[in-house]
């Protein structure tokens, strides 16, 4: 479908939430169908983030280990389907993680940067389209 593809925004205490059933990634506050929900303490490091399933927590989160190379659709779908949840909660700064968005896509998400500090986060997307 799309990616890699940087996202950026600005961590909020309230909430940001990103869609990625989209064409790209759509970021806002209160989005309907969000697939991702990023709360922070307002620090804007990684490890002050939780991430969510989408609002309602629809969405499912896999933490992934980090490797030289990004991991396959097939690799983000295994690790959906043994240690999927719909909340990820103090990644590390290097946080990678997969998603099955709301609407049954696969998606893999590396933080690729959260300042100490600051108040800006960047991930970087890669989303699959579904199989047909």
């Amino acid at each position: 479908m799309f990616g890699p593809h940087e996202i950026q925004f600005r961590t909020s205490a309230y909430g940001v939430d990103i869609d990625f059933d989209t064409r790209k990634p759509l970021v806002a506050d209160d989005l309907k169908g969000a697939d991702l929900s990023a709360v922070t303490d307002g620090s804007g490091s990684a490890g002050s983030t939780n991430f969510h399933g989408g609002p309602r927590l629809a969405a499912l989160i896999a933490p992934i280990s980090g490797s030289d190379a990004d991991p396959t659709e097939a690799q983000c779908a295994e690790a959906l389907r043994s240690n999927g949840d719909p909340m990820l909660q103090d990644p590390p700064q290097d946080a990678q993680f997969c998603i099955q968005t709301t609407e049954g896509r696969i998606a893999f998400v590396p933080v690729a940067s959260a300042a100490p500090g600051g108040h800006t986060m960047r991930l970087t997307a890669t989303v699959w389209d579904l199989a047909t």
